[in-house]
């Protein structure tokens, strides 16, 4: 499995700053979710858009109070299925919410920040490295992911 270099550095930050690259990794793969979305009308992105506000909302607002319990419950009808589309599509939207489920567990349970943090980090390569592999047909691996833009 590909290691991304930055999860070394990851160890040394303090918990609010791994959520924070939790949220930002979520971030950078919600483009993906909504033009699944928009390509299937699975589900409307702005939906997700929201779960992820809310998560940037408890980040930067001061005492700010958020159910994510509910969140959870949201997200759970977000979820596209291989079952349901056969097209590549729905697999970086799976991933995003696979990593929205991890960092919306974390905020409920912040003794899995630092697991966490690493699962979504190693989630997010993959996804990256799989659309590579799905364009060009070239594995990424450890030794070529630094001559691939």
């Amino acid at each position: 499995m590909l290691k991304n270099p930055i999860q070394l550095r990851l160890e040394k930050l303090e918990q609010w700053q791994h959520i924070t690259f939790m949220a930002a990794l979520v971030e950078r793969m919600y483009p993906n979710y909504a033009a699944f979305c928009q390509q299937t009308d699975f589900a409307e992105p702005q939906s997700f858009r929201s779960l992820l506000d809310c998560v940037w909302e408890v980040l930067t607002v001061k005492n700010a109070k958020v159910d994510f319990e509910r969140q959870l419950e949201k997200l759970e009808e977000l979820i596209p299925t291989t079952e349901e589309f056969d097209i590549y599509l729905v697999y970086p939207a799976i991933d995003a919410c696979v990593a929205m489920s991890t960092l919306i567990h974390t905020l409920l349970d912040r003794d899995l920040v630092m697991e966490s943090v690493l699962k979504i980090s190693q989630q997010s390569v993959a996804s990256v490295a799989q659309l590579e592999e799905a364009q060009t047909g070239v594995e990424v691996t450890d030794e070529n992911q630094k001559e691939i833009e």
